[in-house]
């Protein structure tokens, strides 16, 4: 996390969870960000992550997902993955920032 911020950056995470059950998953994980409610998946569907087939058995999921956002509102990466267990490294995404910056 702190890799994260002496890179100039913010971690800010969305979930299709309710504001409640964003709350209690935050503070039982120790999270020191924002994890944001989209309970009517509108960033979902805005951002291009809804992920037809993600889930077993062949539901919908929202796509895991990763972007820098610049201060002007551009977006200079992403990554998504078709596998909702395969998630960024943490080295990966500090790489990704300091090619950005």
């Amino acid at each position: 996390m702190s890799d994260i911020q002496n890179a100039g950056a913010e971690i800010i995470a969305v979930s299709v969870d309710t504001i409640e059950e964003s709350a209690r998953l935050a503070a039982g994980l120790g999270l020191e960000f924002p994890l944001l409610s989209d309970v009517e998946r509108q960033a979902i569907l805005d951002w291009g992550l809804v992920h037809e087939g993600g889930k077993p058995g062949g539901g919908a999921i929202a796509r895991p997902a990763i972007f820098i956002v610049e201060p002007d509102g551009r977006i200079s990466w992403r990554s998504l993955t078709e596998n909702y267990r395969v998630r960024v490294r943490p080295e990966h995404l500090l790489d990704a920032l300091a090619r950005t910056r």
